[in-house]
């Protein structure tokens, strides 16, 4: 017999910051510098094998936050971001940032 795989959609919130700081974390000085979130990407659907990807993306000028999926863009505040069900982030290295 082969290996096997699990195709079950995990359905667990992870919260996550908005600025991550690795220092926090680490012992030493290895990962230095901060990170902003810039996009969150969500799997919408019952299982891991179908339904639809969205992202909640920072605007570039760094004052909001948008909701997009498909040709909808629509304007949100981080509280309905930090609620999504993230499926992948992307941080942003920020330098000189306190």
């Amino acid at each position: 017999s082969g290996p096997t795989s699990h195709t079950n959609k995990t359905s667990c919130h992870v919260r996550f910051p908005e600025v991550l700081d690795p220092s926090v974390a680490c012992a030493s000085n290895a990962v230095p510098g901060k990170y902003v979130l810039a996009c969150v990407l969500e799997h919408m659907g019952g299982g891991a094998d179908n339904g639809h990807y969205v992202a909640y993306r920072r605007t570039l000028d760094e004052k909001g936050w948008v909701f997009i999926s498909d040709d909808r863009v629509v304007p949100v505040d981080f509280s309905a971001v930090g609620r999504s069900q993230a499926y992948m982030l992307f941080y942003e290295s920020v330098t000189g940032m306190h």
